[in-house]
């Protein structure tokens, strides 16, 4: 019985909706035609016009793809996982952070002298109507109709700008291509010099350390009198005289072990160290420009169809939202005058 009930209370409620509809379809289909026909009209009138002067004008975007790439390890950090011996670099203490030049390009591109460099060449103050002293608004101008997106997994920058005018956009796009690429090109260098001053004062430090251990197996052996036949640096191992604790023969192996490690870091950096002095200005394209922009003859906005289907979904839908109320508080004054 309840069941049923609520059945009846369901189909009444959806009659009385439907109801109202009808009764006011008249209202809903006069609203909503008359909005379309509005925005088809505005929809026409922004094609007929201009570009420039359009409200709503066709959208062309140019993008420029350029290979970043990246390092995980940078500094003597990278050298020495290069050549296999990350587990050195990190006992010698030359481990480093990554640096993400993907995400660095992102930030250069979005800097404000880049911005300002472009906004300069392109004339953007007459460009959209911005004033000459507004040095913000023509920033905000630019990065408004600035698009960039790196793929970590391909170390790829996709740079793409939009504008009513495809060869403006194209330009626009390729001086930011030659911007980022002067910019890192600096970079690539100064990170060459930093790498070598590291490497000079790491070598440093690898030979005081190296002396010292030297003079420690020195005196520890005179001291002892533990003598090898091939000498010390070449020594794999010790086993304790009868006179003498085995405590002895670990501290000497541990000497010994710390001057090889020493040693091997010294060997690896010297070669490094000559090279990065000839080949300071030599350094390798941190970004490498696989396509330049184009001016594209094709649009990418907006959807004048998909706008005007969107018009008439929201019309139908505020028109009927407009209509329940108002079916609403008619329907309560008319009981109101009965009693």
């Amino acid at each position: 019985m309840e069941s049923d009930t609520k059945t009846d209370k369901d189909e009444i409620s959806l009659l009385q909706i439907l109801n109202v509809l009808l009764k006011y379809k008249k209202f809903i289909i006069i609203s909503t035609l008359s909005i379309v026909g509005i925005t088809l009209i505005y929809l026409i009138i922004s094609i007929i016009l201009p570009p420039e002067m359009s409200p709503l004008p066709d959208i062309y975007k140019s993008s420029a793809l350029v290979l970043i790439n990246d390092e995980s390890q940078s500094g003597i950090s990278s050298i020495m996982a290069g050549t296999g011996l990350g587990d050195l670099a990190s006992m010698a203490g030359l481990g480093g952070s990554g640096i993400s030049y993907g995400k660095l390009a992102i930030k250069l591109l979005k800097s404000k002298s880049i911005v300002d460099i472009i906004a300069e060449k392109i004339d953007i103050a007459k460009r959209y109507n911005i004033a000459e002293d507004s040095i913000g608004n023509k920033r905000k101008a630019i990065l408004g109709h600035l698009i960039t997106d790196f793929d970590a997994e391909t170390s790829t920058l996709n740079i793409e700008y939009t504008d009513y005018d495809p060869e403006f956009a194209k330009n626009v796009v390729n001086q930011f291509v030659k911007l980022l690429d002067k910019r890192f090109a600096n970079i690539g260098i100064n990170r060459k010099r930093i790498q070598r001053d590291q490497l000079e004062q790491k070598l440093i430090e690898v030979k005081k350390e190296i002396a010292r251990l030297e003079l420690l197996v020195k005196d520890f052996q005179t001291r002892y009198k533990i003598f090898m036949e091939s000498g010390y640096s070449d020594y794999r191992g010790v086993l304790p005289l009868q006179n003498q604790l085995p405590q002895l023969a670990m501290e000497f192996q541990r000497l010994q072990r710390d001057l090889m490690v020493q040693e091997k870091i010294y060997e690896m950096l010297t070669p490094q160290y000559e090279l990065l002095k000839l080949t300071v200005e030599g350094e390798g394209q941190i970004i490498q420009v696989l396509e330049l922009g184009e001016a594209p003859d094709i649009k990418s906005g907006p959807s004048r169809a998909l706008i005007l289907i969107v018009i008439a979904f929201l019309t139908i839908f505020l028109s009927c939202f407009i209509v329940f109320p108002y079916s609403w508080i008619k329907a309560i004054k008319k009981d109101t005058k009965k009693y």
